[in-house]
């Protein structure tokens, strides 16, 4: 009788050994994957200090939800992601999801949809999209597209879904090696606030050192699900910024020029 993991090897293990459609869809999420690293970075350090499990039951995070138990099928990536992957064949699935209350609500990363908390939606997601939702209010870091996991960290992507404020701490270390026992890291405060007549986003100065730290770093700050701006302004910038507007995704992106990584900048979107 062969064994788990006998049954389980069926010699394709590569984008390119299935069918075009296929390998466009892993090539896709191979990529995210890797956009995605300066969050999962931050999670797995979270984890080290905290111990908090990276992907969280929903239970976890709302114990006193009933759903909570029920909507098993789902969970949580970090405080701020909600993945709810599809299991069912077709070039087209569905999936019932439970968007937990209390936030104002989720929204789909790969869409922009919103859907409200505290309800439970059918979704639907082709071969090459997942159900996966970011709350109001989340700070999402990124590494640009195309950057491989050694390349430069000069430059960071960050997605702000705006609504309820939030914040995030981008943590960096030299990537390898046990400098991080003997605090050779840095943290890097980043927050998403509203004001009376738009948004404002802050990134606090690098606290710490370590080797291979940049002096510098540049941003591309996305605030998603906004409305036109009549004015966007960075501070130190002494002008307003470089930045411009999709009006089907509803996504403001402003240009931060390389800055020292130890100096504040403030973003805001009127």
């Amino acid at each position: 009788m062969p064994t788990a993991s006998e049954r389980s090897y069926h010699g394709d293990r590569l984008p390119w050994e299935y069918s075009p459609p296929a390998e466009a869809a892993a090539k896709k999420f191979l990529r995210l994957r890797n956009r995605l690293v300066p969050y999962l970075y931050a999670l797995a350090r979270e984890a080290h200090d905290e111990g908090l499990p990276m992907a969280r039951a929903m239970w976890l995070a709302y114990p006193d939800a009933e759903p909570a138990a029920t909507f098993d099928r789902q969970y949580l990536l970090g405080d701020d992601l909600l993945v709810a992957p599809i299991a069912t064949p077709g070039p087209v699935a569905t999936k019932e999801v439970w968007f937990p209350p209390g936030e104002d609500a989720w929204v789909d990363i790969f869409t922009g949809e919103r859907y409200e908390a505290g309800q439970v939606a059918t979704v639907e997601a082709p071969l090459d999209r997942m159900p996966v939702f970011a709350r109001t209010g989340t700070v999402l870091p990124l590494k640009p597209l195309g950057d491989r996991a050694g390349d430069s960290e000069a430059r960071r992507e960050i997605r702000v879904y705006a609504g309820d404020e939030g914040a995030f701490e981008l943590y960096d270390d030299a990537g390898e090696g046990l400098g991080y026992r003997a605090d050779e890291f840095g943290r890097t405060p980043l927050r998403y606030e509203t004001t009376p007549n738009g948004h404002r986003f802050v990134i606090e100065g690098m606290e710490g050192d370590y080797p291979g730290r940049p002096d510098e770093r540049a941003y591309d700050v996305t605030f998603v699900g906004v409305e036109a701006p009549e004015r966007v302004v960075v501070s130190g910038a002494g002008r307003t910024a470089d930045w411009t507007y999709d009006a089907d995704a509803r996504e403001v992106t402003v240009s931060v020029d390389p800055r020292p990584v130890s100096a504040r900048v403030v973003v805001t979107v009127a």
